[in-house]
């Protein structure tokens, strides 16, 4: 299933995706306001974003950092990307300090 839709407000965009995983819809994709979703179990991922390190892309060592937590990056453009982890895996937050948050 694909489905267009603008967010301005990553919070928004985040309770949304969210809100679809917990409908049994997984995101496998995502350009330019184009998301791309699959069946999955209800529940099954719980996502989050990020910005980009290298402007348009993302470095190995932030990438690997981001595998060795069971976080997979979904392909994306633009200087932003989404991630999902399995919620079995546990929460999923990329920062957990406050001044870290405040600079994302």
């Amino acid at each position: 299933m694909k489905k267009f839709k603008l967010c301005f407000d990553k919070n928004k965009e985040m309770d949304w995706l969210n809100e679809m995983s917990r409908q049994g819809w997984n995101l496998t994709k995502f350009g330019y306001g184009l998301y791309t979703f699959e069946p999955c179990t209800p529940g099954e991922y719980v996502y989050d974003c990020d910005l980009k390190d290298k402007g348009f892309s993302i470095s190995p060592d932030y990438r690997s950092i981001l595998e060795s937590q069971n976080i997979q990056v979904i392909p994306s453009g633009g200087f932003w990307f989404l991630v999902r982890r399995k919620t079995s895996d546990g929460p999923l937050q990329l920062y957990t300090d406050d001044q870290s948050r405040l600079e994302q």
